[in-house]
């Protein structure tokens, strides 16, 4: 008698899929190599908003799948093997009495439910499912790789803390309460107005770190000019801030118009280079901003980067940290870096990232660059 054709291993994975991540590749992964017809159970929407923490936005089922598909068209799962995505309408789906179901893929949080399954299997007189466990995918602090931690703005989707925020969107994670544990009520807001200073103070402040990442950096700058100037030292300061781990806060505000109408009336009455009533100004607008984040955020301390750079005002730079700490909870930490800026920016040189060679204002720009006609050769 001729051999009977070899019966399709069919396996079942399930889930809500709703920020597609690196746990949901392993645990689909693991279906593709264990069966040769994978399963897929994808919540539907009601069943999903069930399941789901209160506040978390459910993506609608047509786009989840949308993105299932996608992220199914990679080479880890181009082997083959046929794949069928079926709305998921409750807990238990067809496992329950599907009779040719050969297995299912869980992760350890849902092995309870896939026991619960095979008992239920067995009171129907069913064979039960073979349990496979893909641990948990850990993220880089850690802890387990989730949509929820995700949609949180805890993690990435490729399980890195995230450390980058706009400034909008840390806001509205302050006003739901769904601030990341590591950026709860750092110590310390530091104002960043480079990456060569910053990397200064974060070589400095290192007593200040713990596990619990207790500095944040903040981005506000809308003195530098040009443009183009402007999105180089961003860059940079983002590329560092990625680089030692250190969470950044950026302005999505790049409100030149106003700090040149701020500026340039106090550039007109300046009786001396000296003085420089517009640094003064400068001064003031971005520490105030700092002070008010400073408060939301609920850090007992906040900076600058300027008084790392030797070419500042320090007298001005504390008038103007302590003036916008008045009636705030939050106080302005001074301290003169300047001694240690030269070792520190020869170590930062070796990064390669850019290194501005004036302070950033169009006047400061003019200062540096602009020869009169005569002195000209």
């Amino acid at each position: 008698m001729p051999d009977r054709k070899k019966r399709k291993k069919i396996v079942g994975v399930a889930g809500t899929f709703n920020v597609l991540h690196k746990a949901h590749h392993a645990l689909l992964k693991k279906a593709f190599e264990i069966g040769d017809v994978v399963l897929i159970g994808l919540s539907t929407d009601e069943f999903a908003k069930k399941r789901k923490s209160l506040g978390l936005k459910i993506t609608p089922f047509k786009k989840r799948k949308e993105a299932l598909l996608t992220f199914l068209n990679n080479a880890d799962f181009k082997n083959n093997k046929k794949f069928t995505i079926i709305p998921l309408e409750d807990q238990f789906g067809p496992a329950i009495y599907m009779k040719d179901l050969h297995g299912i893929v869980v992760s350890p949080e849902t092995e309870k439910k896939a026991l619960e399954i095979n008992l239920i299997r067995k009171e129907k007189g069913l064979k039960p499912l073979e349990i496979v466990v893909v641990p948990y995918v850990l993220s880089e602090d850690g802890k387990p790789i989730s949509s929820t931690r995700i949609m949180k703005g805890e993690i990435l989707r490729d399980g890195k803390v995230n450390y980058i925020f706009s400034e909008k969107d840390l806001k509205e994670k302050i006003k739901m309460e769904m601030v990341p544990s590591h950026l709860k009520e750092p110590k310390i807001l530091i104002h960043c107005c480079c990456a060569p200073c910053l990397y200064t103070l974060i070589e400095d402040l290192k007593k200040w770190r713990e596990e619990t990442q207790p500095f944040a950096a903040y981005w506000y700058n809308p003195n530098i000019h040009p443009s183009r100037e402007y999105m180089k030292r961003r860059d940079a300061a983002l590329s560092l801030a990625l680089s030692k781990g250190i969470t950044l806060i950026i302005s999505e505000s790049y409100d030149i118009e106003n700090f040149l109408f701020k500026t340039s009336e106090k550039e007109m009455v300046q009786e001396s280079s000296e003085t420089r009533l517009r640094c003064g100004e400068c001064y003031r607008i971005r520490l105030e901003k700092t002070a008010k984040l400073a408060q939301l955020m609920g850090s007992k301390f906040f900076t600058t980067t300027l008084l790392v750079s030797p070419y500042q005002n320090h007298e001005m730079i504390k008038k103007e940290g302590e003036k916008a700490a008045r009636n705030k909870k939050t106080k302005f930490f001074y301290k003169d870096f300047r001694k240690i800026f030269m070792e520190s920016f020869n170590k930062y040189k070796k990064t390669g990232l850019y290194t501005q060679n004036y302070c950033g204002c169009i006047f400061s720009e003019k200062e540096r660059f602009y020869k009169d006609l005569k002195n000209t050769p």
